[in-house]
């Protein structure tokens, strides 16, 4: 099936250019064979999921980032915009974490949005993967949720953000459950060429942490930042408290923010009853740019974070 889909694509005269082949049994040879039809003179492919393909092995995967690297270097360069291996528990080991770092590095490399969520990334291979994509100069959307980074990339990620000489072109990064701390996404937020609008903690592990993300700086931190989820970090009423009034007073740090995401943390639970706390959060509508705080987990897509890539609506069958 995918090999003559891979066929079908090879020759479509840049007409397809949106495939889902999701949960189909996509193995290392039909990847082979996709591969190849990317590289085709007469592919137009522009967005590709692949995910959920539990026979995808990691020579496979190796195959298909080389693909992408391939016509990143080809006269259709950036052709591939779209992206999503979600659940192709290979896509970034061994092998493939190689070619994949290969790929996303490359200055000519034209993926715009990137979705590896529940893609297990080792922690050998975490380093390599935040330099790879911090040196990225493409994706504007990328999703790491359930990868299980955990701090050390995060940390690598921020330190290879400061060798940047200009601000990166992602505006929208999704951590959720990955099991970073607040002294890691600090760290993040502090890195001089963030350039993220919407950055994505929930289910991690900020708890009686999290005011420390928000401490007075000399300098302006995250300075795009406007929308911030932080459900289900397990951030008590003490905690939350201190990270309200930190945001109050410190117009330093997330200046911009727009929105916090609060919900699903027991700090917040009774907010809507508890007098002190609710004018807390009323007076953070007074800042230079009014904040909005939600408390209640699923308002706004809080509870559980939208990470489907963009695309179109139709999926080939």
């Amino acid at each position: 099936g995918v090999a003559y889909l891979a066929e079908v694509l090879e020759n479509s005269n840049k007409t397809l250019v949106y495939l889902d082949i999701a949960d189909t049994g996509l193995g290392d040879v039909g990847a082979t064979a996709m591969a190849r039809a990317l590289k085709s003179p007469t592919c137009g492919l522009q967005q590709l999921s692949a995910g959920d393909n539990s026979l995808l092995g990691s020579d496979g995967a190796a195959v298909l980032w080389s693909a992408i690297a391939d016509i990143g270097e080809g006269t259709r360069r950036g052709m591939l915009r779209v992206l999503s291996l979600d659940g192709c528990e290979e896509a970034c080991c061994e092998e493939a974490s190689l070619a994949m770092q290969t790929a996303v590095s490359s200055r000519t490399c034209g993926l715009t949005e990137l979705s590896l969520r529940g893609v297990p990334i080792k922690v050998d291979d975490a380093v390599g993967v935040a330099r790879a994509l911090a040196a990225n100069h493409s994706l504007t959307k990328l999703v790491l949720a359930k990868t299980e980074i955990g701090d050390g990339f995060l940390l690598a990620f921020a330190d290879a953000l400061r060798q940047r000489s200009h601000p990166q072109a992602l505006r929208e990064l999704d951590l959720t459950s990955c099991g970073v701390s607040a002294q890691a996404t600090r760290a993040l937020l502090e890195a001089p060429e963030l350039s993220v609008q919407r950055l994505c903690l929930f289910d991690n592990a900020i708890r009686e942490q999290a005011p420390t993300m928000f401490a007075p700086a000399e300098q302006t931190i995250a300075p795009f930042l406007t929308d911030l989820d932080l459900g289900a970090n397990g951030i008590d009423k003490a905690g939350a408290t201190a990270l309200f009034e930190r945001l109050k007073e410190n117009l330093t740090v997330v200046p911009a923010l727009k929105i916090l995401g609060m919900g699903a943390n027991d700090g917040v639970a009774d907010a809507e009853d508890d007098a002190a706390m609710g004018e807390l959060i009323e007076s953070l509508q007074a800042r230079a740019v009014p904040l909005e705080v939600v408390v209640r987990a699923g308002v706004t897509g809080r509870a559980e974070p939208a990470t489907e890539l963009s695309g179109p609506s139709t999926q080939l069958e």
